[in-house]
């Protein structure tokens, strides 16, 4: 038994609730989740100790300027997205000329042996 704080298990009252079985299971996989050794009562219990209804609620402003915090880090985000969408279309593009060039020139060099000869020939010259 995985206890909260300073709880002791004599301290601890038993009590019984109906629950939908949705909820049993959503407790037992929130449990399995928040490591070995923690129960479906110890995230029950985690549970009553978050619950507040009478904390104060974010104001209109404070909302506000979170929305636009997260809307200005989505619009950097869609910006650096683009930039790299557009360096991979540049480099598919250089790719696609690149095997261009090269078919073109070997079916040059095919059509067209003793030019390719001769240039051969001037860069076997040049070494």
């Amino acid at each position: 038994m995985s206890l909260t704080r300073n709880e002791q298990p004599s301290a601890l009252v038993r009590k019984q609730y109906y629950v939908s079985r949705a909820h049993v299971a959503k407790l037992e996989r929130l449990a399995r989740r928040a490591g070995p050794g923690v129960t479906a009562a110890d995230v029950v219990r985690r549970s009553i100790d978050a619950y507040d209804p009478d904390r104060d609620e974010p104001s209109d402003d404070e909302l506000g300027a979170a929305l636009r915090a997260a809307s200005e880090a989505v619009d950097r985000t869609i910006g650096r997205v683009r930039e790299v969408r557009e360096r991979v279309r540049q480099a598919r593009a250089d790719e696609v000329d690149r095997e261009t060039v090269l078919r073109e020139v070997h079916a040059w060099a095919e059509s067209s042996p003793a030019e390719f000869e001769r240039l051969v020939e001037l860069f076997r010259a040049r070494r």
